[in-house]
């Protein structure tokens, strides 16, 4: 339930609760998590005073959690909260500073896992003694829009108390490798960019280039964090009209050798796409589509994925249809 304040002066905002009673109950040979009831409640608010080239936005929320199951009843309460300044220098320019403290309680699975997980391969083993993982966040963001650019930039720092892992043991366990949930200190830190130009524009055909990159780095007092993806980074040329779209990409991805304990690391790959859209009616909302990845049938392995090793990314792949939007 939310209550939604009228505007007024510039000033905004919203109070809210929400309320959650869950019963998760897995069954079958695959189940590794036993039956929990899970009840959740929270109350919440989030303000903003936007002052036209100037604002300010602060949110708080309180939560408590439980979980009880047949290894163990766990409760919970965490505060939230953040703070946020921006101010706008020009009519093309947007900059924003943020300072978050965000609490969650443990998942069922984090807490109560004991078992063979077969989406991840492993033998999965949970931690009924975690406690809440905080963290302290600082992010900064930069937005510029002026005439045929456009561009976009985060950075960001991360600051955990009590950050939940899923790392490798070393052992097995019924021919699977043993993966147990941890918890330790960690620090994040990143960036996001993303930015396009209209090389030629004429009514309602548009050709466009586009760029995007990222990048985290994420260190634990037990070394590396598991599975963080390396740096990517993404061009293309993007082609728009009323009757046709059609579009490429090019995204080169890093090699990750900040690996944790028994991870392998994974090489750097590229991978070329093409896509394009036609509505070929009248009638607009019609659209024939084709897509094709991977075009260099490259192999490439995602290295945030547990089935790396044995699973990589789908080669040289084409799809084809037609959708119709009421």
């Amino acid at each position: 339930a939310e209550l939604i304040q009228r505007q007024h002066g510039g000033h905004q905002g919203v109070v809210g609760v929400q309320l959650l009673d869950r019963t998760f109950d897995a069954v079958g040979a695959e189940a590794y998590v036993p039956r929990t009831q899970i009840t959740e409640q929270g109350v919440y608010s989030v303000q903003r005073y936007d002052l036209d080239r100037f604002g300010f936005e602060g949110g708080l929320r309180l939560d408590h959690r439980t979980l009880d199951s047949a290894v163990g009843d766990r409760d919970f309460t965490n505060v939230s909260g953040s703070l946020a300044t921006f101010v706008r220098p020009s009519a093309e320019t947007f900059l924003g500073l943020s300072l978050s403290r965000t609490a969650r309680a443990p998942s069922e699975v984090e807490l109560f896992a004991q078992g063979p997980h077969a989406a991840t391969g492993a033998f999965e083993v949970g931690d009924p003694d975690l406690h809440s993982e905080s963290v302290w966040t600082l992010e900064g963001t930069a937005h510029y829009a002026s005439g045929p650019f456009s561009a976009d930039l985060h950075l960001y720092a991360a600051r955990y108390d009590g950050f939940i892992d899923l790392r490798a043991t070393g052992a097995e366990d019924d021919g699977l490798p043993v993966f147990a949930y941890v918890q330790t200190d960690a620090d994040f830190r990143g960036f996001e960019a993303e930015a396009t130009y209209d090389l030629w524009a004429d009514g309602d055909r548009t050709l466009t280039f586009k760029g995007s990159a990222d990048w985290v780095r994420a260190d634990t007092d037990l070394g590396p964090a598991a599975r963080i993806p390396p740096w990517s980074a993404t061009v293309g040329l993007d082609w728009t009209s009323t009757a046709f779209d059609a579009g490429i990409e090019v995204r080169k991805v890093g090699e990750q050798d900040r690996t944790a304990a028994f991870e392998r690391p994974t090489d750097g790959y590229v991978t070329v796409g093409l896509n394009a859209a036609w509505r070929p009616f009248a009638d607009r909302n019609v659209t024939l589509f084709a897509a094709a990845s991977n075009l260099t049938d490259t192999e490439a392995r995602e290295h945030a994925s547990f089935q790396k090793d044995i699973a990589p990314l789908p080669g040289r792949n084409i799809r084809m249809g037609v959708t119709y939007r009421f």
